[in-house]
């Protein structure tokens, strides 16, 4: 019974580590976008249209696991402060592009050059390290989806 006490006390660790990284990287990010004159949902939007030149909302959404009506609030704040462009479809006007507007290309150009600065500290983990822990992440996440799904 010891050995299933200590168990499952790493594993409630193991939980809440979780919620440290996510509440240290939530604050590592919000810096990164503050000094840009951006939020960190603007700078994920950002990040997701530069990668991929233009999403369609619901692909956005999916992307950054929000709702659909949370994210075109965010896509509405960008659009008016001129970062993206939202553009209907010509054949099909339930249909909406998203693209960075120049502004947005502007911040993104300086996010990339000073990405080194946020990322380099997460490269002293050795490489082998890295990719035990994204395996270990997938198998938390399909547990997480399992339970979701259950629900």
């Amino acid at each position: 019974m010891l050995m299933d006490d200590q168990h499952y006390e790493r594993t409630v660790q193991l939980l809440h580590s979780f919620r440290e990284i996510h509440q240290n990287h939530y604050q590592m990010l919000s810096r990164i976008a503050q000094q840009h004159g951006i939020t960190p949902q603007q700078f994920l939007v950002i990040r997701a249209l530069a990668s991929s030149r233009e999403m369609k909302l619901a692909e956005l959404s999916d992307e950054l696991h929000l709702g659909n009506s949370t994210t075109s609030g965010i896509v509405d704040r960008m659009v008016e402060a001129e970062l993206i462009y939202r553009e209907r479809s010509l054949t099909d006007r339930r249909s909406v592009t998203l693209r960075l507007a120049e502004k947005g290309e502007r911040i993104w150009s300086n996010l990339v050059e000073n990405k080194m600065d946020w990322v380099m500290p997460f490269m002293q983990i050795p490489a082998e390290d890295q990719i035990a822990l994204l395996r270990i992440h997938k198998q938390i996440v399909h547990i997480l989806e399992k339970i979701r799904k259950e629900d």
